[in-house]
């Protein structure tokens, strides 16, 4: 969207360059070499984009659109403003998909699902590969691989990873099984039809979602958005739709340094 919204603006020549940078295609694959999975090449781009936004978005007041922003055939919530840009999903149950503050150059929900690869598992009947060490002894990254393949496998997500995600979890499920990904939600906000209500609070923006079922409301969580960064999140929840033994967690992943705080209603 960085591209119409620079055409738009007459093509300033640093924001032009800055979208150019972004392009810049060694953070778009993914294999066994890195790509995508380096954190580094990741934040480079997303600091490329949050300093074009910022730069076109320049005196710029708080405003929010609802459109098809990655061409999924579902509609996404875009909140701006001259210091920050978010996007959430109401299809996938008003998750934050991104979340920039310009200032810092920094996309707070720039985290990667774990997934499996094809080449996590190798084919059957594959003869071992022959190992290669440098001149120092250290290991080629197809060595890492073949070893990878021959312990235990990688952990995966049971769902897309977002900035937060709300989900029941059972009493039975401790940490270890957590790390791992090893369970199953009792409930998750990704399969619950949200309402969506979008207003503005004082300087910043509040978005709301609810799930209701029969009339009653079973969920309602609240982002509270603040110009210059912050989000405030409240959640409101019924036992029987989480689950009457289950545990409601709002799972938090992001990258850059953030300060997280928690206060029970």
């Amino acid at each position: 969207e960085m591209l119409p919204l620079c055409r738009a603006a007459g093509n300033p020549p640093e924001a032009r360059r800055a979208v150019g940078r972004a392009q810049c295609n060694d953070a778009y694959w993914h294999g066994v070499f890195g790509g995508l999975y380096l954190p580094h090449l990741r934040d480079g781009i997303w600091r490329e984009l949050a300093r074009a936004e910022q730069l076109l978005r320049a005196g710029e007041g708080l405003a929010w659109e609802v459109r098809d922003l990655d061409a999924d055939g579902h509609e996404e919530l875009w909140i701006h403003d001259a210091t920050f840009s978010a996007i959430l999903s109401p299809a996938r149950g008003g998750v934050i998909e991104e979340y920039t503050v310009f200032e810092h150059g920094i996309n707070y929900a720039n985290t990667l699902t774990r997934m499996r690869e094809g080449y996590h598992e190798a084919p059957a009947g594959l003869e071992p590969r022959v190992s290669h060490h440098d001149a120092g002894g250290a290991p080629s990254v197809h060595e890492l691989d073949e070893q990878m393949r021959q312990n235990e496998l990688p952990p995966l997500d049971p769902e897309p990873r977002t900035l937060i995600r709300e989900r029941g979890l059972d009493a039975l499920v401790d940490q270890a099984m957590f790390e791992r990904g090893d369970y199953d939600p009792t409930w998750s906000v990704s399969r619950t039809r949200l309402g969506l209500e979008v207003e503005r609070e004082g300087e910043g923006v509040v978005v709301r979602f609810r799930a209701v079922e029969a009339g009653v409301p079973v969920f309602e969580k609240s982002y509270h958005f603040r110009t210059g960064g912050g989000i405030v999140a409240e959640y409101r929840w019924h036992p029987a739709a989480i689950g009457p033994e289950a545990r409601f967690a709002a799972e938090v992943s992001y990258g850059g340094p953030m300060e997280i705080t928690a206060e029970p209603s």
